[in-house]
């Protein structure tokens, strides 16, 4: 073999085997380790329920929760280099997004309704609604339905009615909305005889979004929310959902202070035997409650899961406006559409997601 065959010989080996090539003064040849690659995991959305932060405690030991930052979402696949959730079955990933939206337009898109202190009107409505008026006696024949368009007055004690596709929101005084989900059925008591406006909700079936605010005076009025059985008193300004069933009284509270209780009376002076004080902030997060009649041995955190589910699925569904200004691409959105963004609630919960193939 010539030196010119050897040298060639020489130069193919190294190329193919760079890792074994010899370094230094002829030392023996040392492995040169590879660079780190980040590994994508990639993991599914399951069909499961959801959860608040506090509810995960004991859930599902060992499993790794992916939080804002921490991934990626597309459709329902996740995406994540979070070395904890390699090689992992499951993880809960964080999820985030806007609570149910005012039913007052943002500045420029649209003219907000103009309710008197002593009127009910509705404020939007979409579907199939109906309104029953209330009759004292009982009127002997069957009282026909009225249907229900925006700017309608909303007498005093009437019964409105949304269909399995429908939604109405009403607002009360200028200074509260309760918004009724589809398939609901709930009666209205206004009372502003005395210094503070007194508002009785009955949830006869379904749910209703309540936002309780404030009145010119700054003075906030007494609200009352009953359901089949138990029933609510909120202490302040206010943002809850509450869903109504023939053992239950479901509550979601995002924003603000009540008293949960089994009869709570519409003069809600005298606070202090009720049972259930619950508040809601930004530091402690949505808090769920339930006043029910069932057995005891009903599964708390799945009772919870279920409810916020209904919950975050209705309020995606009735956001049209936040849905509109999400769309927006060009030109940017105003200053008065990010203010109105920003001061609408978010919720912050968890979902669990398996690893796809």
């Amino acid at each position: 073999m010539n030196l010119r065959t050897f040298l060639a010989i020489l130069f193919i080996s190294v190329l193919l085997n760079p890792a074994d090539a010899q370094v230094g003064d002829g030392a023996s040849a040392t492995t040169q380790p590879l660079a780190p690659v980040n590994q994508i995991s990639r993991f599914q959305l399951a069909d499961a329920l959801p959860y608040l932060p506090g509810s995960l405690t004991g859930l599902t030991p060992n499993t790794p929760i992916l939080r804002a930052g921490e991934f990626r979402q597309q459709d329902r696949t996740i995406f994540t280099e979070v070395p904890q959730a390699q090689g992992k079955q499951a993880v809960w990933v964080q999820m985030s997004n806007y609570w149910i939206e005012p039913i007052t337009p943002p500045p420029g898109r649209g003219e907000p309704l103009i309710v008197p202190i002593n009127s009910m009107r509705v404020a939007e409505a979409q579907g199939e609604v109906t309104l029953l008026e209330f009759t004292n006696p009982p009127a002997k024949a069957k009282t026909k339905p009225i249907e229900v368009n925006p700017g309608m007055e909303v007498p005093d004690q009437a019964t409105l009615n949304s269909a399995d596709t429908g939604s109405v929101a009403i607002l009360i005084g200028g200074h509260t909305s309760i918004r009724l989900v589809p398939n609901s059925r709930v009666q209205f008591h206004y009372d502003v005889s005395g210094e503070t406006p007194l508002l009785e909700v009955k949830i006869l079936r379904g749910a209703v979004f309540c936002k309780i605010g404030r009145l010119p005076s700054g003075r906030v009025p007494d609200v009352a929310v009953h359901g089949q059985v138990g029933s609510l008193a909120t202490m302040g300004s206010c943002d809850l959902f509450a869903q109504s069933d023939p053992i239950s009284l479901h509550v979601c509270l995002v924003r603000g202070k009540l008293l949960l209780g089994d009869a709570i009376p519409f003069a809600v002076g005298n606070m202090e035997w009720y049972p259930a004080d619950v508040e809601a902030n930004g530091v402690t997060g949505p808090q769920i409650r339930h006043w029910s009649h069932s057995s005891p041995g009903v599964d708390q955190k799945q009772a919870d899961a279920r409810l916020l589910r209904f919950a975050l699925h209705q309020a995606d569904e009735l956001n049209v406006k936040i849905k509109t200004l999400l769309g927006v691409t060009a030109p940017p959105l105003s200053s008065d559409d990010q203010t109105y963004l920003a001061n609408i609630p978010k919720i912050t919960w968890y979902e669990q997601a398996t690893a796809s193939p």
